[in-house]
């Protein structure tokens, strides 16, 4: 596999590191890689003690990025599927994730957004799809199941669960470690432009976002607070 080699979803070559960390080669010291990736470069330490996993609904949990332990904790659980938003490019702990997964017969799902940006309206009708379909119990992650995460869970609460917008919009909150005022404040601008619509006409969340989103739009109406989004972007390293 050359370095050149692209991916679906990726609309570049591969770099060597993702090749690396997409081959399954499992050698000990590989396997000691990506511990120390997970653990260290990619926070994993702290989600030892905090994973921020909660119950959205029966057999439906949000949580941060899960190491080999909680997914075997899952596991436990009965759990079928997990859904991660982060895509395939988080190295030594998706290496791991996919491993673990794997030899306790989860099946593993990508959808992939960011944290300070809307995806486009096809990539959200997806996501529906999925999450209406999708085989519980499922696991659904991002990297600190705090802000994609939360985006996410305002979907599922609202639409699958038909729980009211600006109640369902509680799951972006400080509760979760999400930060309204950085970067990733756009997701919870993303729903007030709905929930102002909602209100003003009744229109519905999926009927608003076929014939009135305007995630491009909305991307670059919302401002965040300077000193929020360095902290976020760079003690936090949010994705």
């Amino acid at each position: 596999m050359a370095a050149s080699d692209v991916t679906p979803g990726i609309d570049r070559p591969l770099t060597e590191k993702e090749i690396y960390w997409r081959d399954t080669d499992a050698t000990p010291l590989k396997l000691l890689h990506a511990w120390s990736s997970m653990m260290f470069a990619d926070h994993g330490i702290i989600r030892q003690v905090f994973p921020n996993r909660h119950e959205l609904s029966p057999g439906v949990w949000r949580s941060s990025q899960p190491s080999p332990s909680q997914i075997k904790w899952f596991a436990k659980q009965g759990g079928k599927t997990i859904l991660t938003l982060r895509g395939q490019d988080y190295r030594g702990a998706m290496f791991l994730e996919k491993r673990t997964a794997k030899a306790l017969g989860i099946d593993l799902i990508n959808w992939r957004c960011r944290s300070d940006k809307i995806v486009s309206v096809k990539e959200i009708q997806n996501l529906l799809t999925i999450l209406r379909n999708i085989e519980k119990p499922v696991l659904i992650h991002c990297k600190s199941g705090a802000d994609r995460m939360g985006f996410v869970s305002v979907i599922y609460r609202h639409v699958i669960m038909g729980e009211p917008i600006e109640t369902a919009m509680d799951q972006l909150s400080g509760r979760y470690l999400h930060i309204k005022s950085s970067k990733t404040g756009v997701l919870d601008h993303f729903f007030e432009v709905f929930r102002d619509a909602h209100q003003k006409t009744g229109i519905d969340f999926e009927t608003w976002l076929a014939t009135q989103a305007n995630p491009k739009e909305i991307n670059q109406s919302f401002t965040p607070n300077g000193f929020a989004g360095w902290f976020e972007r760079k003690i936090l390293l949010r994705e």
